[in-house]
């Protein structure tokens, strides 16, 4: 069984740059919000209404008074909405979920990032928007997603020019490798974090990145080095008045200690902490570092005085409503109780930490509360309970490796998918200005060469008048001649590349201007109805489904054409891995949910769950997507689409199959052959006739082959088979534990 631990209270709050308040803007921050909450009049119905709330919800997230600011932005979320304020209402839910996710609500936090991002792009607020999202991630354990996340903000910031912004990210990704256990990289990234600190010479960020990679080596149970770091961080935190990293570094040197078990000096430095969280009014810190000096108290055997502070910590998460500060003291005192065998109290205490997991739906406390309370009935001689609590909580690891796997891979395919798709076109218009290039450079080529040909005829012209030299001339001019015909040669062969890159490109952008205008001119259209007109809520419905089945179609035609226009202008490069099929037949399957549900059309995926494949991920991935959208396309309403696969004798076959309109034998021939045939759907759906085409091209790419069978008004069964790499039980292992 994995061992589950309860983490440091510390980690459950996420430092970045942008953390420098002092102390005294603290004190006036909790003066400027009550005056700011009398002197807002929500009967006043404008922006600067909206304005006035959005500015006290954000001195709430200084105050870490999470529970009222949350309250506060709904209100400022309603009268944004009624007043149609748009980035202001954007602004807000941003806020709302930044409070959210401090109080420990994460699932909450991303459905209101969901919400702000359907708004529409507002470039101020991107950034801060994907910031919060990935931080977010990192406290729900999901380090790959966050990673993800913080290397397109990297891009962005880098792009930008923006040092202060990239110096964040760095901080942040250095956080979510030190989570996953790359330490080294964390560290790399912290020092990058630092040079640019150095380099803008910012001496509150260089305090800042000292403190982080004196945590981070505290974290890689090195605290001799990470006292180094954290204490010149502390000289440059008091020289600048810095009181809020100083904060931190307090709380980390007393982990330090801690760790080294000098416990007066742990008790000093969080005694310091709780000292200036005290005089901030700052309540959920308060109970933070009661739950640190409580956890000291512990470690050393001093139960009374852990008791007192685990206690006092409770008391107080209580009377604000705080459900982290409850989970993690009522767990202090869990811990405490068992390890005075007093066994009973001690399950209480865990059943109290449980519910208040489950009401916050975070499953990683939820496991490590199910694995406290089997070691507990363990201690207790209780063995029938104890084999309940680890059936529990092994089924529910097992039930959240699989869905955070999937749940991963979706998030990875909707990110990649956008960037591979930007990639592409700047791959395009790059290659269609080297084309232009080398057009240019062909001109001069045959310009030089009708020159050397005039100055060959001069010279034989001369040469002939010379009766002398006539028989070296004659040589001269063959050689000249031969060595023409190789330029011509040259010439011609480039003549054509170029010719056939131009016709390419051509039928490319016929295709585009000729199947991309009509969904275009549609989605133009839902646009303009939902900006222009009062719609009621069945309309607004009704033109949402419609425009997302556009950018659906939109998204299918683009991955289409660039699918194929790549493989006319570059070849087709194969590069193959390894994964479960039954995963990425959901990816797909995922992207149409809207369509199919909309024409009642029942899916049905049959796919062992173990079943792996070795191929080029996103080449199946695209050819299962057309196979399945055509099927969605000509398939009746209240019918069947049935996604099946097997593997046989190293040869994995994998089939779509329909009860639609099948394929008029007129019609079969044409199908796979070319790249304009295509018809309407049963719904009147549009396609650009590239799909097949394509699918073709890359299942024989792969050394398979596809085929299809059809009966009119009955069904249409497409499918394909592909080699498959075997892998032994020891490479699977391997495989699982790199995905991990």
């Amino acid at each position: 069984m994995k061992k589950v631990t309860v983490l440091p209270f510390l980690s459950l709050f996420i430092f970045t740059a942008s953390l420098t308040i002092d102390l005294s803007f603290a004190q006036s921050n909790q003066e400027r919000a009550d005056s700011l909450r009398n002197s807002i009049n929500l009967t006043q119905k404008d922006t600067s209404t909206v304005n006035a709330i959005n500015g006290l919800v954000t001195i709430f997230l200084d105050l870490n008074q999470n529970r009222e600011g949350a309250e506060w932005a709904d209100k400022g979320i309603a009268l944004a909405e009624e007043i149609k304020f748009i980035s202001g209402k954007q602004s807000l839910l941003i806020n709302k979920a930044d409070h959210l996710k401090n109080n420990g609500e994460y699932e909450k936090a991303l459905l209101t990032l969901d919400d702000a991002e359907k708004l529409g792009y507002n470039p101020d607020s991107h950034f801060n928007l994907l910031n919060l999202r990935a931080n977010t991630n990192i406290r729900m354990n999901n380090s790959f997603v966050a990673i993800e996340i913080f290397r397109e903000m990297e891009v962005l910031a880098d792009s930008a020019g923006n040092l202060d912004q990239l110096s964040t990210v760095k901080n942040n990704l250095a956080v979510s490798y030190s989570n996953l256990g790359e330490r080294d990289k964390a560290l790399q990234l912290y020092s990058e974090a630092l040079d640019i600190a150095e380099e803008l010479d910012n001496k509150p960020n260089v305090a800042i990145a000292l403190n982080n990679v004196g945590y981070q080596f505290q974290r890689g149970g090195n605290p001799e080095q990470a006292k180094n770091y954290l204490y010149r961080s502390k000289e440059l935190s008091e020289e600048l008045n810095l009181q809020s990293n100083l904060l931190r570094v307090y709380i980390n040197l007393g982990n330090a200690y801690k760790d080294k078990e000098e416990f007066e000096k742990a008790i000093e430095y969080h005694q310091l902490a709780l000292g200036m969280r005290e005089s901030q009014q700052n309540v959920p810190g308060i109970i933070q570092s009661k739950y640190n000096i409580g956890d000291v108290e512990f470690t050393r055997g001093k139960f009374g005085l852990a008791r007192q502070y685990f206690s006092a910590g409770l008391e107080l998460s209580e009377s604000i409503g705080f459900p982290l500060g409850i989970y993690y003291t009522t767990t202090g005192l869990g811990r405490l109780e068992s390890e005075q065998q007093n066994f009973d109290q001690s399950i209480e205490w865990f059943q109290k930490s449980l519910n208040v997991a489950e009401q916050l739906a975070n499953n990683q406390m939820i496991l490590t509360i199910q694995d406290h309370l089997y070691k507990t009935h363990k201690l207790a001689q209780q063995p029938t309970e104890a084999l309940q609590w680890l059936e529990t909580y092994n089924a529910l690891s097992e039930s959240l490796n699989l869905e955070e796997k999937e749940r991963i891979i979706a998030e990875y395919e909707t990110r990649f998918g956008m960037r591979e798709s930007r990639q592409q076109n700047e791959v395009l218009q790059a290659r269609q200005l080297q084309q232009e290039a080398q057009l240019n450079t062909q001109r001069w080529i045959i310009v030089s060469a009708i020159i050397g040909v005039l100055f060959l005829l001069v010279i034989g012209g001369f040469l002939m008048l010379n009766s002398k030299k006539s028989a070296r001339a004659n040589i001269l001019l063959k050689k000249k001649n031969i060595e023409l015909e190789s330029l011509n040669q040259t010439i011609n062969q480039q003549k054509k590349e170029l010719e056939n890159s131009n016709r390419v490109k051509t039928k490319l952008f016929g295709i585009i201007a000729h199947d991309l205008r009509g969904p275009v001119n549609s989605m133009q259209s839902l646009l303009y109805l939902l900006r222009e007109h009062d719609l009621s809520k069945k309309e607004l419905d009704e033109l949402t489904a419609d425009m997302e089945n556009s950018i659906t179609e939109n998204a299918t035609l683009m991955d289409n054409l660039l699918g194929w226009a790549k493989s006319q202008m570059d070849g087709l490069e194969v590069t193959k891995k390894t994964f479960h099929l039954k995963i990425c037949v959901r990816a797909v399957t995922e992207n149409f949910k809207s369509r199919f549900r909309e024409k009642n059309i029942q899916v049905i995926i049959e796919i062992p769950d173990d079943l792996t494949i070795h191929a080029d991920y996103d080449m199946i991935k695209l050819v299962i997507r057309n196979l399945f959208a055509n099927s969605l396309k000509f398939s009746k309403s209240n019918s069947t689409i049935t996604i099946a696969a097997k593997d046989q004798d190293g040869r994995v076959q994998i089939s779509v199959n329909d009860e639609g309109v099948g394929i008029p034998e007129v019609d079969k021939p044409k199908i796979f052959n070319s790249i304009h045939f295509t018809s309407n759907g049963t719904e009147d759906e549009q396609g650009s006739g590239l799909g097949l085409n394509l699918c073709r091209e890359f299942v024989e790419s792969h050394g398979g082959k596809i085929w299809f069978t059809s009966e009119v008004n009955q069904h249409t069964t497409f499918t394909f088979e592909i080699p498959n790499a075997c892998l032994n039980h020891s490479q699977m292992e391997l495989h699982h534990e790199n995905q991990k």
